[in-house]
């Protein structure tokens, strides 16, 4: 007979880590998103109509939350930015299903030559 108190304990954990889960990641604002600077080396699409970004240096694939549904179009962004330096910046946020951070939200998206915002989803405080 396992104890009373272990499978509280196990409740409490689970229900803990189900809140982490399917916490949303948070409206970007300036407070809340930091920049990294790159070249993107491709655009493409994930099923659920994310938009994801490959980059030169950076190993993670920041993506746009549904931005297929957000009336971005996969060819123009690849016409727009591959092989461009970009100015990016992220929402910062942690889940246990991205522990290392390999697929941050993608917030903004500026070409560094022309300083044309191709994206821009951050809230002004």
């Amino acid at each position: 007979m396992v104890p009373k108190f272990v499978k509280v304990s196990c409740l409490i954990a689970i229900l803990t880590l189900f809140v982490l889960i399917f916490t949303p990641v948070p409206t970007a604002t300036k407070d809340n998103t930091y920049d990294i600077y790159d070249h993107i080396v491709g655009v493409f699409e994930e099923p659920s109509n994310d938009i994801v970004f490959n980059l030169e240096t950076l190993q993670a694939k920041p993506y746009i939350n549904r931005g297929l549904e957000r009336g971005l179009s996969i060819q123009e962004l690849n016409n727009k930015l591959r092989g461009k330096k970009v100015h990016l910046k992220f929402v910062e946020h942690w889940t246990p299903l991205d522990y290392n951070r390999s697929s941050p939200t993608l917030a903004y998206i500026e070409l560094e030559e022309s300083g044309e915002i191709i994206y821009n989803s951050i809230i002004s405080s």
